[in-house]
């Protein structure tokens, strides 16, 4: 899997919860080791496709990505110490549920807690 595929997989793997949940940009950018422009195109595009739930507080409430002037001035937005909100909706957990699909077809069987299951035997 390639770095940006890791982590369009942790984003819609972390946003397959309940209520929405804080990420920060930089601190994916460090953990995936890609530039902090590419994680935020990450999240536009999962977000501008119907996959994610995007917001940031504004001072009096979150506002989705689309009430923000530019997208510039979402991800500049230094409330709450730069916290950006996402949630999967249910576009995302098909999509989830592809990734997750084809990554145990390549792995030769079903996956166990989150990763292929080892092929067992003679080669």
């Amino acid at each position: 899997m390639s770095t940006i595929r890791e982590l369009r997989f942790f984003l819609l793997k972390s946003a397959d919860v309940t209520q929405e949940i804080p990420i920060r940009t930089n601190d994916l950018a460090l953990k995936f080791q890609v530039p902090e422009s590419h994680v935020r195109d990450e999240l536009i595009g999962l977000y501008e496709q119907g996959h994610i739930t995007l917001s940031t507080w504004d001072g009096n409430y979150r506002k989705p990505l689309n009430e923000w002037p530019s997208a510039d001035v979402f991800f500049t937005s230094a409330w709450q110490g730069g916290d950006r909100w996402i949630k999967l909706r249910s576009k995302g957990k098909e999509l989830l549920d592809e990734i997750m699909s084809q990554s145990a077809q390549q792995a030769g069987g079903e996956l166990e807690d989150d990763h292929p299951r080892p092929k067992i035997g003679f080669v």
